[in-house]
């Protein structure tokens, strides 16, 4: 398993690389979540109504990061709601390419009442335990979700936050893997994903202690992990 046994590093030792210290101080929140990317309207449109899941406000052309928090309220409580946050999620991260999505959207249609409760009981897990709610999302390390690995797992978990600047669990993809691996020296961390739990709650409270030495959110550390100058801000 990734990043597990005696060879792990020790993440509570890590420092920022400069570069990417110098890019969290220069992210402004606000910029970063309301820009706008362009959705494939059509596509996520047709293929939610062809299986029963369409959207009560349709997907719009563009989505923001602050878009997408607008549908975490009530998500912990209301399955559907977390269903919904879960499209939008999958339609951010995604943006115009498209793989994947419609094995995962066919695999929530397989088992629609038991996902919507996990996916309920992640999102409220997500604003105390990044672990737990990992968990939730991949019980005995399988993917609840065919095809639903942790990069875009853990945008569902982000995005249940609500955009809180304090919210623990944050978004790890191979990007922000590699600049972790490469640059920051967390040599025993995977970058092709496949993360268990105990990873991705080290991952979060990395990026919050790096957050708090620099006075900024723990997400504007991940946006300047995953971002480089010639990067559009999205993740």
């Amino acid at each position: 398993m990734p990043d597990s046994g005696t060879g792990r590093t020790d993440t509570t030792t890590l420092s920022l690389s400069l570069d990417v210290m110098n890019r969290a101080k220069r992210v402004h929140r606000r910029a970063m979540i309301e820009t706008p990317y362009p959705m494939p309207v059509d596509w996520w449109t047709s293929e939610l109504i062809a299986q029963g899941f369409p959207l009560p406000d349709g997907m719009p052309s563009s989505l923001r990061r602050i878009d997408v928090f607008r549908y975490a309220e009530g998500a912990s409580q209301d399955p559907e709601r977390a269903l919904t946050l879960l499209w939008y999620a999958l339609a951010w991260g995604s943006g115009k390419a498209l793989r994947q999505n419609r094995r995962r959207i066919e695999s929530v249609g397989a088992d629609r009442s038991a996902i919507v409760e996990h996916l309920a009981r992640a999102a409220g897990l997500a604003a105390v335990s990044p672990f737990r709610a990992f968990e939730v999302l991949f019980p005995g390390g399988r993917s609840l979700i065919k095809s639903l690995g942790p990069a875009f797992a853990t945008k569902f978990l982000y995005f249940a936050g609500g955009g809180a600047a304090d919210h623990p669990s944050l978004i790890l993809d191979s990007v922000v893997a590699t600049v972790l691996k490469n640059d920051c020296g967390w040599r025993s961390l995977a970058t092709s994903g496949g993360w268990p739990a105990d990873t991705y709650e080290r991952y979060c409270q990395l990026c919050a202690r790096w957050a708090e030495d620099l006075e900024v959110a723990p997400d504007q550390v991940e946006f300047a992990l995953w971002h480089r100058d010639d990067r559009p801000p999205s993740s």
